[in-house]
């Protein structure tokens, strides 16, 4: 196998993931009741979102500059834009928040929505073009390689966007 590719690489985004669910499924338990979990997916939708920019912002914000100069190897707008890629955090952050506390979801969907294909567009052009990138999704709390589950993650997220925003 690919040393690239190596299950090690990944398994902080594995630890992250897992962690999101876990909170997801202990937010939507303690605070709305076990009824809720399978009656209300847009719920369930908007926590886990929330709770995944909460934590990938977070780890970003730890050491802005070298997220965003990894940002910039592979992001087709950080690459023309040192501000937005010293920003992306904090959009990340604001997004989180306003998926926790319910906040204009009609306009955070659309917005995750385009980031999210912006960035796989990105990722896209990079796998193409074997752009050796280090990924920036868990700043510098992973050494992760830009691969084909960094496009994936970036894809499920705006597919989660455009599911909620027909629900």
């Amino acid at each position: 196998m690919d040393e690239k590719y190596s299950l090690e690489k990944f398994v902080p985004l594995i630890k992250m993931y897992a962690a999101v669910i876990v909170l997801t499924i202990a937010k939507q338990f303690l605070f709305v009741g076990h009824d809720h979990l399978v009656t209300h997916t847009h719920d369930w939708m908007n926590d886990f979102m929330g709770i995944m920019f909460l934590m990938a912002g977070t780890f970003k914000v730890m050491d802005l500059c070298c997220f965003a100069d990894a940002f910039e190897k592979y992001d087709l707008v950080a690459r023309l834009c040192r501000p937005y890629a010293l920003g992306y955090p904090f959009i990340e952050l604001g997004l989180g928040v306003a998926y926790m506390f319910r906040w204009q979801l009609l306009l955070v969907n659309w917005t995750v929505l385009a980031l999210m294909l912006v960035s796989s567009a990105g990722v896209a052009h990079a796998l193409w073009n074997k752009v050796d990138a280090k990924c920036g999704c868990m700043g510098i709390m992973a050494e992760m390689p830009v691969t084909f589950v960094t496009l994936l993650e970036d894809l499920l997220m705006a597919a989660m966007a455009v599911m909620m925003l027909y629900m």
